[in-house]
């Protein structure tokens, strides 16, 4: 009974996706102001075969790229956020990897509506397996790219987007550790060295190695003066010393005693940990899964804003 209840949906889903094909090629044929109108009239109607759709077919882009159209006019009408989001969430939970397209036509859904959509993808982040807490960072991926740092910044997501990030330093999966140290290039470096510096003196070499990885992807994503300014604000928070005075590192060589001792180290020590960190590396494109500034262009800050096409990260 069980499984024919899961062909039933499954057929379900399926004949909704078709029906959403139909309707979205007759959108297709008529001007985008007639199309979006139109769309919009009948947001209702739709929503059920687009959450149908996203739940038995959830690689596919075409119920999230139509959710991303509805929503507006969902939420107008009085439907409650957490049902319109109802098949975002559904295609995310899959325990399957998620497509490029459909990963950036959630992180535009994103985008759009961040006091909506941005809490799925951070519960999604927290999720116990390994493929979903990778959707989640997909999708951030490509949010990141299309927004920029300064895109972020305007829709008040940073603070989300780095309180998201962190842990996933500490992540056992090496993959997650890395595209999460990666999308650090698209925050500030005055809000990522003082949250990430502590996990310099992590018992675990793994998280260590990702701070460091996630600290130079801030400072070389940009910044100038502000990052080096950021630099001396952490080393000094760290090390204690008063405000206005930076204490100054020891040598590199007495790093490696400091490192050595990184389960029993507190705060202070971050302080050497981090200058001898950041004085090591360098920012020739080192780091991993880090992503181009579309800051000054291209997409950038209007990719979320105008529906998300292009390539998913």
């Amino acid at each position: 009974a069980a499984r024919r209840g899961e062909e039933a949906v499954a057929q379900a889903g399926a004949a909704a996706h078709r029906g959403l094909v139909c309707v979205s090629l007759l959108a297709g044929s008529l001007p985008p102001v007639d199309a979006s109108a139109f769309l919009s009239r009948h947001a209702r109607p739709l929503f059920p075969p687009v959450a149908a759709s996203s739940a038995a077919c959830s690689g596919a882009p075409l119920p999230l790229a139509l959710l991303r159209v509805l929503l507006p006019s969902l939420l107008s009408r009085g439907v409650e956020p957490a049902a319109a989001i109802q098949p975002l969430i559904d295609a995310l939970h899959s325990t399957s990897a998620a497509t490029p397209a459909a990963a950036t036509v959630a992180a535009s859904l994103v985008l759009a509506h961040p006091p909506v959509a941005l809490p799925e993808v951070e519960r999604l982040l927290d999720s116990p397996l390994p493929t979903q807490r990778a959707n989640g960072l997909t999708v951030l991926a490509s949010a990141c790219r299309l927004a920029g740092r300064r895109g972020l910044e305007r829709r008040g997501m940073a603070g989300d987007v780095l309180s998201s990030l962190v842990p996933r330093l500490s992540d056992a999966e090496l993959s997650s550790r890395a595209l999460a140290a990666g999308l650090f290039d698209r925050l500030e470096p005055a809000r990522v060295l003082p949250a990430v510096a502590p996990l310099l003196t992590s018992p675990l070499a793994e998280a260590r190695a990702a701070a460091a990885d996630a600290m130079f992807a801030s400072l070389c994503g940009g910044g100038g003066a502000a990052a080096a300014a950021a630099v001396v604000d952490t080393l000094r928070d760290a090390s204690g010393a008063p405000a206005g005075i930076a204490a100054p590192p020891r040598h590199p060589g007495e790093i490696g005693r400091d490192a050595s001792r990184c389960g029993e180290a507190g705060p202070a020590q971050a302080a050497p940990l981090l200058a001898a960190s950041l004085s090591s590396g360098s920012c020739g494109g080192t780091q991993q899964g880090g992503l181009p500034d579309d800051d000054g262009g291209g997409e950038g800050d209007s990719g979320g804003e105008s529906g998300g096409g292009g390539g998913g990260g």
